[in-house]
């Protein structure tokens, strides 16, 4: 289940106007890589990996792609960590041009060592959620454009950490469907968004050199032994190991999940370093 942890803009409208979008037809696939619903072994910084793949469209409006990782707490009541949140904040007219595609996202649970030092993602029960957001959307009723915010994606994954699991290999699998946006208008700069077709995941497939890189970048090391974690604070945020600084500890309350029990989530939190991959050599940008 995604906790969301930042707030989503969505911004209300209805307007009297004959105005016509220009023809769009456009979709963005976004994949998970890593992890999927298995059982993975401790390690000290442990990843997350999507694929966006046709994303010119989706950068050029503007979005927002968010995870964050659940601990599913045990009979005695512990494991209610919160890793994140990570993700793509991307401001339409803000940012650089349009990169190559596809997208790699790497992040970790890690936060850069000089703002916690030794902090390995822990065995247990753990829910990794993510959204896709849009700040306005249009949509034509007639002569009226309404105009409102958007989350067209979320999904969730449970998988495992314990001791004697799976160590990473991003080449193995194909990926599963995280989500797809397709856009199929352009009123002057706010996007139409429409029913998406056929999701080809396996078309994400990381490939060896994508993979080398991708470990490159997040240090994966080998599997470690560490203990399973205790009490009810929020474990870490999204950072990437290569960056020159990490994200800061949000701090933490108590919400009700949808099945009511009491789960730990930050009240706030900032976005984590990210790093992109983009094209078959899995170069870094």
């Amino acid at each position: 289940m995604f906790v969301r942890l930042l707030p989503i803009l969505l911004l209300g409208g209805i307007f009297s106007a004959a105005l016509q979008p220009t023809p769009l037809d456009s979709t963005i696939e976004i994949d998970l890589v890593f992890p999927l619903n298995e059982t993975y072994a401790p390690l000290e910084s442990f990843p997350v990996i999507f694929v966006l793949r046709n994303i010119s469209v989706a950068w050029s409006f503007g979005f927002s792609f968010l995870w964050n990782i659940t601990g599913i707490p045990d009979e005695e009541g512990a494991g209610r960590e919160v890793y994140g949140p990570g993700g793509l904040l991307v401001f339409s007219d803000k940012d650089p041009p349009i990169p190559s595609d596809p997208y790699i996202l790497v992040n970790s649970t890690n936060f850069h060592e000089s703002v916690i030092p030794n902090n390995p993602f822990p065995p247990g029960n753990w829910v990794l959620g993510w959204s896709y957001s849009i700040s306005s959307t249009c949509t034509q009723e007639g002569d009226t454009l309404l105009i409102e915010g958007a989350e067209p994606v979320q999904g969730s994954i449970g998988f495992t950490v314990k001791d004697g699991g799976s160590f990473p290999v991003f080449t193995e699998n194909c990926p599963t469907l995280a989500g797809q946006v397709r856009y199929t208008g352009n009123f002057s700069g706010c996007p139409e968004i429409g029913t998406a077709g056929a999701s080809n995941p396996c078309g994400a497939k990381i490939d060896a050199a994508q993979a080398s890189s991708i470990s490159s970048v997040l240090a994966v090391g080998t599997p470690s032994s560490v203990p399973s974690a205790t009490g009810n604070t929020a474990g870490g945020g999204a950072s990437n190991t290569l960056t020159a600084g990490g994200s800061s500890p949000s701090a933490s309350s108590s919400s009700k999940s949808p099945n009511g029990a009491e789960r730990e989530q930050p009240r706030s939190g900032l976005l984590g370093g990210v790093w992109l991959l983009a094209g078959l050599g899995g170069v870094l940008l």
